[in-house]
């Protein structure tokens, strides 16, 4: 993973720069009301559609970096035009359409990146599709499509870092998730515990047995990246059980409770599949044994 952030830093750099000002000009274009609705539908999928199969087609001639960073662009385009139909309320897609939507497009780029070795491409489309809520703020009423559409992006990136060993996918999409429930907890400040408990819970267990899937492929088996982001995982589910409940005088030890018991069956699953493999073992028993211990 280091090697490919090194090699590729400035190139994230500027294409994230480039994304997020295509971002701020589009919801410029929502904010005036410059085009109708379906019409900067209409025009994103478009745009995003033109680049995706302009960079695919030049990439299949000659593999180099800008060919896939233009397919890269189109996909985090594509996403953001998805997330504004979702979220907008001149839009307002069902639930419905964007589960089938964004299942079909996720498809469709699992399979690019994944026959095609276009690491780029998936970085660039994830990143740029994780950063779109934080920009064009979802309303309070579409708190569940937001998350489920963040749901089907993680699921995405899980799955493509575990079975091509792209690590990076796993720990930018953590980071990104993680930081849209920290913007979106602040944005709407939620009223009553239920249900920013159970997107947090969403999010660890989705991680937490991605990581686990992924440990049975890699090189490393559960030590390295997937020991650190599973400590991380477990922490920032604990903190935010923790802090929510708290704030809602709901006591907090079943939470805590359940996810040390996890962590102690998990340590006996490691052990017998990584065999003399002891540090993520010790690892898993001992966070088990802290957390009870706080839930007590």
């Amino acid at each position: 993973m280091n090697d490919f952030v090194k090699k590729n830093w400035i190139n994230i750099l500027g294409g994230t720069f480039m994304f997020s000002s295509m971002l701020y000009f589009f919801k410029l274009v929502i904010s005036e009301g410059w085009l109708p609705p379906a019409a900067r539908v209409a025009i994103g999928l478009l745009a995003g559609t033109t680049l995706i199969y302009y960079g695919y087609a030049k990439y299949k001639i000659q593999a180099n970096l800008a060919t896939e960073l233009l397919a890269g662009l189109g996909s985090a385009i594509v996403y953001a035009t998805l997330a504004y139909a979702s979220f907008s309320f001149e839009v307002n897609w069902s639930i419905n359409a964007v589960i089938i939507a964004m299942l079909s497009f996720t498809g469709l780029i699992s399979y690019i990146g994944f026959k095609l070795e276009m690491r780029k491409l998936a970085f660039i489309a994830l990143l740029g599709g994780l950063i779109t809520p934080i920009i064009l703020k979802a309303p309070e009423q579409q708190v569940f499509v937001l998350f489920l559409y963040v749901l089907i992006l993680n699921a995405f990136a899980l799955y493509l870092s575990a079975s091509k060993r792209w690590p990076e996918l796993r720990v930018m999409s953590f980071l990104v998730t993680v930081a849209i429930y920290i913007t979106y907890y602040i944005y709407f400040e939620p009223f009553n515990w239920q249900k920013p408990m159970f997107y947090i819970s969403v999010f660890f267990t989705v991680y937490f047995v991605g990581l686990m899937i992924s440990g049975l492929f890699d090189k490393e088996k559960f030590e390295g990246l997937n020991l650190w982001l599973s400590i991380i995982n477990a922490i920032n589910f604990v903190f935010w059980s923790i802090f929510i409940l708290s704030s809602f005088s709901v006591p907090y030890a079943f939470p805590t409770l359940f996810v040390g018991l996890l962590f102690i069956l998990s340590s006996a699953f490691i052990q017998r599949r990584a065999g003399t493999t002891a540090l993520p073992t010790i690892f898993y028993f001992l966070l088990g044994v802290i957390l009870i211990s706080i839930s007590g």
